[in-house]
């Protein structure tokens, strides 16, 4: 329920509210309570919010302080991405005429393509790395491990110890 309804109803705690008036003019009444629905309904049209306490105000004030820095980072951080943007319409700007978008997209997707396969070499290798780890472990006598290479093996697989 609003409070202006709650006003309506009489159900509104006595108490100072921000209210519209009914020419359009925001003001600071004190109404709530039963006594005074008469009295003001034909002047108010809707009631906004109650007044905050000095506590409430100051808690308000020191949120609309952050609020404001945090602003502020934001425009700074969308000035430097105008800037970017500033630079990369520069780049392609400067680009040969025969690099086309279409032909841009198909060096990516080749490229995409290439990387790819590379995962897929690393993956393989990173699987024989791992079975050569499991053969030291097993078939080799401790005395003639090496704990480095081991370390290596597993740094390089991302199973650090």
């Amino acid at each position: 329920m609003t409070l202006t309804e709650q006003w309506k109803n009489g159900e509104l705690p006595r108490g100072q509210y921000w209210v519209k008036e009914k020419g359009g003019k925001i003001a600071e009444w004190e109404i709530g309570g039963e006594g005074i629905i008469i009295e003001t309904k034909p002047k108010i049209d809707e009631v906004l919010a109650p007044v905050p306490s000095y506590e409430e105000w100051q808690k308000l004030k020191l949120h609309d302080e952050k609020a404001t820095i945090k602003l502020g980072e934001v425009y700074i951080e969308n000035q430097q991405l105008k800037a970017q943007i500033a630079k990369l319409t520069e780049i392609i700007g400067v680009l040969p005429s025969n690099h086309s978008v279409g032909n841009l997209g198909y060096k990516i997707k080749n490229q995409r393509h290439e990387i790819n396969n590379r995962l897929k070499e690393i993956d393989k290798l990173k699987e024989l790395l791992k079975r050569c780890r499991d053969f030291i472990n097993y078939e080799v006598p401790d005395h003639c491990i090496d704990d480095v290479l081991l370390d290596k093996i597993d740094n390089a697989i991302g199973e650090k110890k």
